[in-house]
């Protein structure tokens, strides 16, 4: 529960709003299952509605775990442009701070407000504190590295500082580009099932109403 908690929140959801519409949904399935099934007298309708519910809170569960990971990847991607701007800046004797004010103005309006806290913070900690709290803000922990290396360059950015932080973060860039690239293929290899999957469901649903007729027929002699 405190999972799907945290994931609606990380969404800018409400986490009860969410639950109350799953379990609304879920209810009216189960009885509209008891219902069909003694209407039409027809109880194998009722633990096929019971498995649906499973079904569908399982898709719905999955679907909000899915929609967490893809808003990961886009803060990740947002990241890695935004560090590139940086790193253009800080290349060009830029302060840290300086550097980070001019990046805001190419960057997506979350990552702007990232970087106007990660600001502000700097203005009233000069440790690396500020630039943990930035990098806590994504998943990948290799992050905290890069940006604990954004720390270490000094004003006026010094070559040996800067060249740990550029190898620190392409290094991410790259295996973030191949993760994508995988996930991707992933997602093509998927949509190959499908049709494997359709094909299975309606054979089930034929079998299904195979039996029913049969069984119909058996009552009435």
């Amino acid at each position: 529960m405190n999972k799907i908690k945290e994931q609606c929140l990380y969404l800018d959801r409400d986490p009860k709003k969410f639950l109350r519409q799953l379990a609304l949904l879920d209810g009216l399935m189960v009885f509209a299952a008891v219902l069909l099934g003694l209407y039409l007298k027809q109880m194998v309708l009722i633990p096929i509605g019971f498995a649906l519910v499973l079904v569908y809170s399982f898709l719905s569960l999955n679907s909000l775990q899915k929609e967490v990971e893809k808003r990961q990847d886009e803060h990740e991607t947002e990241f890695i442009a935004a560090l590139g701007v940086f790193r253009v800046y800080a290349a060009n004797k830029f302060n840290v701070y300086n550097a980070f004010a001019e990046t805001r103005d190419f960057v997506s309006p979350w990552m702007k407000e990232q970087i106007d806290i990660l600001l502000r913070d700097m203005d009233e900690d000069k440790s690396v504190t500020p630039f943990i709290h930035f990098a806590k803000k994504f998943r990948p922990l290799i992050i905290e590295q890069v940006m604990t290396s954004v720390f270490q360059i000094v004003d006026g950015g010094s070559l040996s500082p800067l060249m740990q932080f550029s190898i620190l973060f392409d290094h991410f860039a790259e295996n973030h580009l191949k993760e994508e690239m995988k996930k991707e293929e992933d997602q093509l290899e998927t949509m190959n099932v499908w049709p494997l999957l359709g094909a299975g469901l309606l054979a089930v649903a034929i079998i299904i109403g195979v039996v029913q007729i049969i069984g119909g027929v058996i009552n009435e002699l």
